[in-house]
């Protein structure tokens, strides 16, 4: 049970990050690097 209180907080900040990094890997020059 306390894992999955644990997993509730975290989940958001995930969520932010994937968000921003889709956004970051928008930019042709910037997925470019990321692929590489």
């Amino acid at each position: 049970m306390k894992e999955k209180e644990v997993f509730h907080d975290v989940l958001p900040g995930i969520i932010e990050n994937l968000q921003a990094s889709s956004k970051i890997s928008q930019q042709p020059e910037v997925a470019a690097w990321i692929k590489q």
